[in-house]
C-alpha cells in the first residue's frame, strides 16, 4: 500500500513538471501579447536581449532605427509608416499566433548599448532572428 501511494505522487509531481510552459513559450506568449494592444512592439536594450535571446521558438522580426531628428535619418522617417502598416497587418491576419512571429521596434534613443554591440554605424537595419528548432 504504502508503495502504492509513493506511485501515485510521484506520477503527480510529474504531471505537474510537465505542465509548466517552457520559458521560450512564456516569452512568445508575453511579447505576442503586447503586440496585440500595439505592433510594432517598441523595444529598449533589456526588452530586445529578451526578444532575441537563444533557444526560443518563436521568430523575431526588428527594425533598428534612429528617428529622433537629431540623428537626420531620413530613411528611417520614410520607412516607419511601412514598417507600421507591415506589423499592424501581420498582426491583424495572425491574431492567434500561429506564426510565431513577432514585429517589434528598437529606436537608437531606447536602445544605444545594443546598437553599439550589433551595428554601430548604420542606424536603420532590418533584423529577422530565428532560432526554431522545427525549422
Amino acid at each position: 500500500m504504502r508503495w502504492l501511494s509513493l506511485f501515485v505522487s510521484s506520477l503527480c509531481s510529474l504531471g505537474v513538471l510537465a505542465a509548466k510552459k517552457s520559458p521560450a513559450a512564456d516569452s512568445f506568449q508575453d511579447f505576442h501579447t503586447k503586440a496585440l494592444s500595439a505592433t510594432p512592439v517598441k523595444l529598449n536594450d533589456a526588452l530586445y536581449k529578451q526578444l532575441t535571446a537563444t533557444r526560443r521558438d518563436y521568430t523575431a522580426v526588428v527594425l533598428l532605427t534612429a528617428m529622433d531628428a537629431k540623428f537626420g535619418c531620413q530613411l528611417c522617417r520614410e520607412f516607419q509608416p511601412e514598417w507600421d502598416l507591415l506589423s499592424r497587418s501581420w498582426i491583424k491576419g495572425d491574431k492567434a499566433g500561429e506564426s510565431r512571429t513577432i514585429y517589434a521596434t528598437l529606436d537608437f534613443s531606447d536602445g544605444r548599448d545594443t546598437f553599439m554591440s550589433v551595428w554601430s554605424s548604420v542606424t536603420t537595419s532590418l533584423s529577422i532572428s530565428r532560432d526554431r528548432p522545427h525549422c
